[in-house]
């Protein structure tokens, strides 16, 4: 069973931290524990609708792969408290493009000065 694995402790438990609509994953084989844990989150705040089930164990371990682009978000953003949000498009429905005014991560737009490089990668402290 996989879930609240993608937002920070404090949004787990109070996701209006993060205002508008947001999304948490569940995944896992066992029915009966997904609906104890979906009970749970929704005690926590979240809506029904904000919860979207992935499937089994192949769901669990897409959600594990998340976690480097979450703390690279986090970096960016300067903060923790943030989600993502899954937007569909409707059957039907013309797709807009994204507005001018969309806020930009810092690097992305070629305007603002670009973050530092990450350092080096551990080497394990010997020296060639």
């Amino acid at each position: 069973m996989k879930a609240l694995t993608t937002v920070f402790a404090e949004v787990k438990v109070d996701p209006a931290r993060v205002p508008g609509e947001h999304n948490v994953f569940v995944a896992g084989e066992d029915s009966a524990a997904k609906a104890t844990v979906t009970e749970l989150i929704e005690q926590f705040g979240w809506p029904a609708n904000a919860l979207l089930d992935l499937g089994g164990i192949l769901g669990a371990r897409g959600v594990e792969m998340y976690g480097p682009f979450y703390f690279a978000m986090s970096a960016a953003l300067g903060t923790f408290d943030f989600n993502i949000a899954v937007v569909r498009v409707t059957p039907g429905c013309r797709q807009l493009r994204p507005s001018s005014a969309t806020r930009r991560l810092p690097g992305t737009d070629p305007g603002l000065p670009r973050p530092a490089p990450p350092p080096p990668p551990f080497t394990g402290g010997h020296e060639s």
